[in-house]
């Protein structure tokens, strides 16, 4: 009897320890940098907002105001091409005559001057505190974004026409298929059927539908974001800073139009008219892992630790992307840029 009484006294104390214990682990496995990243969370949605309104036409400008208004309370600083040259120098840039700008013999690029125009949104987000491995750091992400398609090299557009020699079937033959190599990160295909890309435009379609070859009518707009790192200690100062890593990120929209003929409705073989000429479109988007501030924080303040970046910063670049149609016929091949520092951008 009393070693039942035992037994119950020690479930009771298992049972008040319990919460505890959990609590303590909860502790143990917080990531140190989960405000920060929070907050960036926002600054992110709020980034993606103001690029919607300045699509629009006209701009919003008081919802505008509102939003970098916001921006700026995060700490979000909008610079200009002269205030990024000042604070961010091209002492550790070796691009071995890879960027779009020339290079001395020794393949350093030379100190250059700030671009006159405004091709591209310089934003500058300051992470102070940083914690990796027991020591603090402070973590600069100075961001690049194409403002005007026509003189930014973070910005391509084109346009093809495609013709095609066999029947498509609805649910078999992929109409639309976009891919995308990176230096360090691999991505996987994201492709559509002719009936996901038309099924919402014609309601009569269906998977067992043929469709007439058509030609089809490309264009597609594709914008790059550079995202540039720096580290240096927390009780240091900006002398002791590095650039650690430099990413990039794309997101493309392409537009096509078809100008189909004759289809078989239910796939019997059997083609009847169908004059239609019909547009659609699709939004992609790729972004190296490291393009993400969550798990780019704990990269760069590891870069910078163990003096990985004292040669030339760690890449993790959008190298091509690849549009597809029917076929497997190659639409384009596009080459975002990957400067290797912020004067890479300097001749756009």
């Amino acid at each position: 009897m009393k070693s039942m009484k035992k037994v119950c006294v020690l479930l009771v104390v298992l049972a008040l320890l319990l919460p505890l214990t959990m609590s303590v682990v909860a502790e143990e496995t917080t990531d140190p940098n989960a405000d920060i990243l929070a907050q960036e969370d926002r600054v992110d949605a709020l980034l993606s907002e103001r690029k919607r309104i300045l699509a629009e036409e006209p701009v919003n400008v008081m919802e505008l105001n509102a939003v970098e208004s916001e921006l700026m309370d995060l700490g979000v600083t909008f610079l200009t091409d002269t205030e990024v040259a000042e604070q961010f120098p091209d002492a550790y840039a070796s691009v071995q005559g890879t960027d779009t700008n020339e290079t001395g013999g020794n393949g350093i690029a030379p100190r250059i001057d700030a671009p006159v125009n405004r091709s591209n949104q310089w934003t500058l987000r300051t992470f102070s505190g940083c914690e990796y491995m027991g020591e603090y750091y402070v973590v600069q992400k100075l961001m690049a974004e194409p403002l005007a398609e026509e003189t930014s090299s973070l910005w391509d557009e084109g346009m093809a026409t495609v013709n095609y020699n066999y029947n498509w079937e609805a649910g078999a033959t992929t109409f639309l298929q976009y891919a995308a190599e990176g230096t360090a990160s691999v991505f996987a295909p994201i492709s559509y059927k002719v009936y996901d890309a038309f099924s919402s435009i014609w309601s009569a379609i269906k998977p067992v539908s043929t469709i007439d070859a058509s030609d089809v009518i490309y264009r597609w707009e594709n914008k790059t974001t550079v995202i540039f790192w720096y580290v240096y200690p927390y009780d240091g100062d900006e002398d002791d800073e590095k650039l650690v890593m430099v990413t990039t990120k794309c997101q493309t929209h392409v537009s096509y139009i078809v100008d189909v003929d004759s289809w078989s409705e239910n796939g019997d073989g059997t083609l009847s008219p169908i004059p239609a000429q019909d547009a659609g479109s699709r939004e992609f988007s790729v972004s190296p892992i490291n393009a993400a501030t969550s798990f780019a924080l704990p990269q760069a303040c590891y870069l910078y630790a163990n003096n990985l970046a004292a040669v030339e910063p760690y890449y993790d670049f959008v190298e091509r992307i690849v549009i597809s149609g029917p076929e497997s016929n190659r639409v384009v091949d596009i080459y975002p840029v990957w400067p290797r520092h912020p004067g890479g951008l300097a001749w756009d």
